[in-house]
């Protein structure tokens, strides 16, 4: 907590190209251990903030690193911000990376709110490709404690063919009896008969 204030203090004083470029330098390897922590990452909002014209450095490092950083505590939060607040191509950067790893992150306790941020987002297109990716195991996905919850949403927030893709899949005789019986399984075949209802 007292050396980010000092950091961030820092900062604001770097007098010169030299000195900016110095303090980036000396900061890249850290970029990503410092979004992972909760006082670190202040730090690389700072710099970004003061020093404009270095945030698309910063942000190559945080879209390419954003699969490892969406199954992190602090990491996951970092990421939905920028999604929150990114636009044109920064955003389409972050969630082509995003939506690519989707099977990896659905299944981690802080990676599948990353995804569910970006289904809640409604962009149909990331909606059918997440929902696409997941198409031929949404039955191993929906008895999972995190993709559980993707694949109930992924029936909000995707087009109708591709929802069609995923509910001849869960509806299946034996999918469903597997399903119904499971802890976290029955909770997508409740919303798949909510959606006949």
């Amino acid at each position: 907590p007292h050396g980010t204030r000092v950091l961030q203090q820092l900062i604001n004083y770097l007098s010169s190209p030299f000195l900016i470029e110095s303090f980036l330098s000396a900061m890249t390897p850290f970029i990503v251990p410092l979004l992972k922590e909760l006082n670190g990452t202040h730090v690389v909002q700072r710099f970004t903030f003061v020093y404009p014209s270095y945030a698309p450095y910063v942000n190559n490092i945080i879209v390419e690193n954003s699969p490892i950083l969406a199954t992190h505590r602090h990491g996951c939060c970092v990421v939905q911000k920028y999604l929150e607040t990114s636009t044109g191509e920064m955003l389409h950067m972050l969630l082509e990376k995003l939506v690519c790893n989707c099977l990896m992150l659905i299944i981690d306790q802080f990676g599948n709110y990353v995804i569910q941020s970006i289904l809640l987002m409604n962009n149909r297109d990331c909606g059918n490709a997440i929902a696409m990716r997941i198409t031929d195991n949404v039955c191993y996905y929906a008895k999972h404690k995190y993709s559980s919850n993707v694949v109930e949403k992924c029936f909000d927030y995707c087009d109708g063919i591709v929802k069609q893709k995923l509910l001849y899949t869960l509806m299946r005789p034996e999918a469903i009896s597997d399903l119904i019986l499971d802890e976290h399984g029955n909770y997508v075949i409740q919303k798949v008969i909510s959606l006949v209802d």
